[in-house]
């Protein structure tokens, strides 16, 4: 075929082919009327049905995340937005720690309470050792209140000195009956480390402190200084020389009420936190503690004391010092700087992700909300010498009474104390009738005496 006839054939394609556009020179665009163009600008204004239409996706398929990886990117976007977070305030805290003013909030409230112009509370708003606490300022209407009405302070200490009690009874209880010496051990740990920061650095206390015999360390301070009770003129050298830093009552309290709720009496628990919240409002509001001082003592109680509460449930089972101290050098070192602490709970976090000791962990969540018991109480109660002293103490009363040769005794004892009563009801017969006789006559003489005329 020569190159004219391919030529041909090919235009002849091109021409039966209705898919190509054609040339818009050739293309003819008709006349259009206004009603035209109005119905055809109304269809766009028209919101088109988009129930049926599937929207593309966000990303291209191939940005798509998968859901691990996505949960991974949220976690860290989320961090470094609560990081970001974090930061600011402890940036505003470092530049702003001293500044009233930057408490409006809380010395606005006491202002308006107080004064009744937020304006002139600011410059009450400092002690006389120049400390600047938030708690302080948001209590100072109890604290005029009751700085003013010290019968109410003295009752309020009283009751709080009564509800102090509560924890002192249930750790004794704890200890010497059931033998469960945790609780004791975080206690002990507590104070402690509470008079190991006292000895190294003593944060004066408040010399506006409110002070009652009723409460303590008062009552024992005052036996040996004299206080003064003028809380309006004190002088840093009137303050009570006790610890402030940190306070003993709230530790203790958390951490007699944790226990008694872990041992089952949940209620119990709930009233001893109760009772420690209002002990905290008394204490900032009298200035018995610093704000610094309640924090870092519910702190203390919560965080801090677990190794010593494991060391008191290992000294329970009997466990004996050699047992418990390290054994080298690299031991002691890991102890003391955490790091031993750390590793354990690596072990236990890896232990926990195990399958079998999940499932041994639901079997015992669902038997504690079955059956309302704490697992693991039993544990902790071990023998204790009161135990001992009573079991022993009973053991030989019942020896005693088995006995041929005591029993005959005890019934000749018995006799004896029949017939010395039988003599002592007769000598009360004797007696009451002795009484009675005496009585009649005294009443038979009274009428001749009575009717005596005057002067004989």
């Amino acid at each position: 075929m020569s190159s004219v006839d391919v030529r041909q054939s090919t235009a002849k394609a091109v021409a039966a082919d209705t898919t190509i556009p054609k040339s818009p020179t050739t293309k003819h665009t008709p006349q259009t009327t206004a009603s035209d163009r109005t119905d055809y600008f109304s269809s766009y204004l028209t919101p088109p049905d988009l129930s049926n239409v599937t929207l593309p996706p966000l990303f291209p398929p191939q940005l798509q995340l998968h859901p691990r990886t996505a949960k991974v990117v949220w976690r860290d976007f989320l961090f470094i937005v609560l990081g970001a977070i974090g930061l600011s305030v402890i940036g505003f805290v470092e530049t702003n720690a001293s500044d009233i003013e930057a408490r409006s909030l809380a010395v606005r409230f006491a202002g308006m309470v107080v004064t009744g112009s937020s304006s002139s509370y600011s410059a009450i708003a400092v002690n006389p050792n120049g400390i600047v606490d938030t708690g302080y300022i948001v209590t100072q209407p109890m604290y005029e209140w009751l700085r003013d009405n010290r019968d109410w302070n003295d009752t309020l200490a009283f009751l709080n000195s009564l509800a102090l009690l509560l924890p002192t009874i249930w750790v004794t209880y704890a200890t010497v009956w059931k033998g469960d010496y945790s609780c004791v051990f975080r206690v002990l740990a507590v104070q402690l480390m509470r008079a190991y920061c006292g000895w190294y650095t003593y944060l004066p206390p408040d010399p506006t402190y409110l002070n009652s015999n009723y409460d303590f360390p008062d009552f024992i301070f005052c036996i040996f200084k004299e206080c003064s009770n003028d809380a309006a003129n004190a002088t840093p050298e009137d303050a009570i020389p006790f610890v402030s830093f940190f306070s003993g009552h709230v530790a203790t309290m958390v951490i007699a009420a944790n226990h008694v709720w872990l041992s089952g009496h949940v209620r119990m628990g709930l009233i001893l936190h109760v009772l420690n919240v209002l002990q905290i409002v008394r204490l900032l509001a009298t200035r018995g503690h610093y704000s610094i001082d309640l924090i870092i003592a519910w702190y203390m109680a919560v965080q801090v004391t677990n190794p010593a509460g494991r060391l008191g449930r290992y000294y329970s089972r009997g466990l004996t010092w050699q047992e418990l101290i390290p054994k080298t050098a690299e031991e002691a070192f890991a102890s003391m700087t955490g790091v031993e602490h750390l590793r354990q709970e690596r072990r236990i976090s890896a232990l926990t992700q195990t399958p079998e000791v999940q499932e041994a962990l639901q079997v015992i969540y669902e038997k504690e909300k079955k059956s309302k018991v704490r697992i693991g109480e039993d544990e902790t109660e071990t023998e204790t010498t009161v135990k001992i002293l009573q079991q022993t103490a009973t053991a030989n009363m019942k020896r005693m009474m088995d006995d041929p040769q005591v029993a005959k005794a005890m019934e000749e004892q018995m006799s004896y104390l029949r017939v010395q009563r039988e003599a002592i009801e007769q000598q009360m017969g004797n007696l009451r009738e002795q009484a009675y006789a005496v009585l009649d006559r005294s009443q038979q003489t009274t009428p001749t005496t009575a009717t005596k005329p005057k002067g004989q």
